[in-house]
């Protein structure tokens, strides 16, 4: 199960057409980079890194993608 899979759990398909409607180079470059390569290095468990991207988001005002954080399994 890729990292993104665990954290978006059974509305990964809804978030995926979400980010593609906005942009689809957007959205490969978050499924790709911020998903599959920066959140599934080795060092922090899920949890942690988790509770350091609710952190960041509260700090960047972002209410939306700061849901889908809060609602991971």
């Amino acid at each position: 199960m890729s990292v993104r899979e665990a954290i978006w759990g059974e509305k990964a398909e809804a978030i995926e057409e979400s980010l593609k409607a906005v942009d689809e180079d957007l959205f490969r470059y978050i499924r790709d980079f911020a998903y599959e390569e920066v959140l599934a290095r080795p060092g922090l468990d899920l949890k942690t890194r988790e509770l350091l991207a609710i952190t960041a988001l509260i700090a960047l005002g972002s209410p939306k993608e700061l849901a889908t954080h809060l609602e991971a399994p």
